[in-house]
C-alpha cells in the first residue's frame, strides 16, 4: 500500500531542468514536477511543486544518502542539489514544539515573497 506525504518544493528557475530530470529519475511520482512558475515581481524566478506524493519520494528528497543512491551521484553532489532547493516543506506536523509546521502551497509562496502571476512594478 502506498503512503502519501504532503510535499512543497520550490527551486530556482535557472536550475529547474536539473530538478525536473532528477525528480523524474528518482521516482515515477517525480515526473511532471516543477511545472508551475513563480515570480518575483514581473520576473520568473522559481518553480514550485506541491501536493501529496509517495513517501518513497519524500524520503529520498530529505535524506542526502538516499538522494545520492537514487540519483546515482556522490554524497557531495546530492547535498548540493538538496541545498539548491529554495524551500522544502514535508508533512504537516511541526518537527518539535519550537518549530512551526511546514508551509505548503500559497502559504509557502507568500512567505517567500513570490507570486503565481507576474506583478508589474509600474502598477
Amino acid at each position: 500500500m502506498t503512503t502519501y506525504t504532503m510535499l512543497t518544493a520550490i527551486v530556482p528557475a535557472e536550475s529547474v531542468e536539473t530538478y525536473r530530470a532528477m525528480a523524474a529519475g528518482l521516482h515515477p511520482a517525480g515526473a511532471g514536477m516543477f511545472i508551475t512558475p513563480l515570480y518575483t515581481g514581473a520576473e520568473l524566478t522559481h518553480y514550485i511543486s506541491t501536493g501529496l506524493i509517495d513517501t518513497v519520494f519524500t524520503d529520498v528528497v530529505t535524506d542526502p544518502v538516499k538522494f545520492a543512491q537514487a540519483a546515482g551521484v556522490s554524497l557531495v553532489e546530492a547535498q548540493a542539489l538538496k541545498d539548491g532547493f529554495t524551500y522544502t516543506g514535508v508533512g504537516t506536523e511541526a518537527e518539535d514544539e519550537e518549530t512551526p509546521p511546514p508551509l505548503h502551497g500559497k502559504a509557502a509562496i507568500e512567505d517567500l515573497g513570490l507570486s503565481l502571476v507576474p506583478i508589474d512594478a509600474a502598477l
